[in-house]
């Protein structure tokens, strides 16, 4: 027989904001509560400030068989950017309880502030992940799109102070410029060993079809088999439903996360070449 489970849910909507509250729970083959799950969000709105509360509890929740199914809200800020989501949480729906506050301004015309804090902790209180983080989006109105962020994110294995420029630029209709820049500061706790590391990332690109960007990455941490990393990236859609990444070059290796789950991309030096099809 199957595990089951089910999950009863609730959300109420206002022009002052909005609340949504799920639980879940998961049974055994006998009909026996194996594990549960709890997630609400709150969003308000006070003027031009928004705020967002949201907050978990997820016990022996996790739905997995090599891949994972059903994975619950993270409650934490997730990163697009290579060094921060490189120590993003790593999420485990089956030991976990945290939150995440966050406060929108708009300080200036079409520039948004956004800062946020996180924390996320076992059921014995150990933590196990927390982030401060802000953020500041700008549309100039000739569409140019200016993002700078600083975070501080710390896990059990470190301490990670982060600072992001990304900086968009319209050439024409169809073409356009993109650069971004990563610095990150490294303290490993057990052991107090501290470095830095930088990504660079200059592309241009031709909507819709393609994209080309170099990709450069250095670090001053010693015990890393290499200090610098180049390589050449070429994205092409075709047909609109197939994607082509061509790369080639080398690249450090790291974790790629998205929802909490986390895949580790290998040390490579050479070419790759990736296809994704949808249907």
């Amino acid at each position: 027989e199957a595990v089951r489970w089910g999950s009863l849910l609730g959300e109420i909507n206002h022009r002052l904001g909005s609340l949504y509250l799920e639980y879940a729970e998961r049974w055994n083959p006998d009909n026996k509560k194996m594990g549960d799950a709890l997630f609400i969000s709150n969003n308000i709105f006070l003027g031009a400030f928004s705020f967002l509360l949201e907050f978990k509890d997820y016990d022996a929740f996790d739905i997995s068989e090599a891949v994972t199914y059903n994975n619950p809200p993270l409650v934490a800020q997730e990163h697009l950017f290579t060094l921060l989501n490189r120590h993003q949480l790593v999420q485990n729906a089956n030991d976990e309880r945290g939150f995440l506050f966050q406060l929108s301004y708009p300080v200036i015309e079409d520039g948004i502030l956004t800062v946020n804090t996180s924390l996320t902790e076992n059921h014995q209180k150990a933590k196990l992940y927390q982030e401060y983080f802000a953020q500041f989006d700008w549309l100039t109105p000739n569409d140019w799109e200016f993002i700078w962020l600083a975070s501080y994110q710390k896990d059990a294995a470190g301490r990670y102070l982060n600072f992001v420029s990304s900086s968009s630029f319209e050439v024409s209709s169809y073409n356009s410029l993109k650069f971004i820049y990563e610095h990150q500061h490294t303290r490993i706790l057990l052991t107090d060993r501290q470095f830095y590391s930088q990504f660079v990332q200059l592309g241009f690109s031709h909507a819709p079809t393609w994209t080309i960007s170099f990709l450069g990455e250095r670090t001053t941490d010693q015990f890393s088999s290499r200090s610098v990393w180049a390589g050449v990236q070429l994205d092409l859609n075709v047909f609109e439903k197939i994607d082509f990444s061509l790369f080639a070059g080398t690249r450090r290796k790291g974790k790629i996360c998205a929802g909490g789950v986390c895949v580790t991309k290998p040390e490579l030096e050479g070419i790759e070449l990736i296809m994704t099809t949808r249907l």
